[in-house]
C-alpha cells in the first residue's frame, strides 16, 4: 500500500484538463502543518514560506467561521489553521484543512508565515 496522497486542484483551469490537479505528498503537508501548530504561530524570521516549501503559499489561522456556499469553496471554523497553496483570483486562495481543499476567502484568515 502506497503513502496517501494529498490532491491539489487548480480551479482556473478546467476539470478536463490535466493542469487541473496535481499531488503533493501528504506527508510534506502534514509535517508543515504539524510544526506550525506547535511552534505557537509565531512568524517565521528565516524568509518567506514560498522559498522554504516550494508549492506552499504559505499557513493561515481563521479569523471568522466560514460556510462555503458552493463545491469549491472550502468550509472552516474560526480557528482553524490552514495551509495555502496559491492565490487564485483577488480575494480568493487555495487552501487545505485537513484532507479537505477548496477556495478560501483572503479576508477570513490572518498569515502566519
Amino acid at each position: 500500500m502506497g503513502k496517501p496522497q494529498v490532491q491539489v486542484y487548480d480551479f482556473a483551469y478546467s476539470q478536463d484538463d490535466p493542469k487541473f490537479k496535481g499531488d503533493y505528498s501528504r506527508d510534506n503537508l502534514q509535517e508543515e502543518y504539524e510544526s506550525e501548530a506547535t511552534s505557537n504561530f509565531q512568524e517565521s524570521t528565516s524568509g518567506s514560506v514560498a522559498n522554504d516549501n516550494p508549492g506552499i503559499l504559505g499557513r493561515a489561522r481563521a479569523l471568522y467561521d466560514f460556510e462555503a456556499t458552493n463545491e469549491y469553496e472550502l468550509s472552516f471554523s474560526k480557528g482553524d489553521f490552514l495551509i495555502l497553496t496559491k492565490r487564485q483570483e483577488e480575494g480568493w486562495l487555495v487552501g487545505y484543512k485537513g484532507d479537505e481543499v477548496g477556495l478560501v476567502p483572503e479576508n477570513y484568515i490572518q498569515m502566519i508565515s
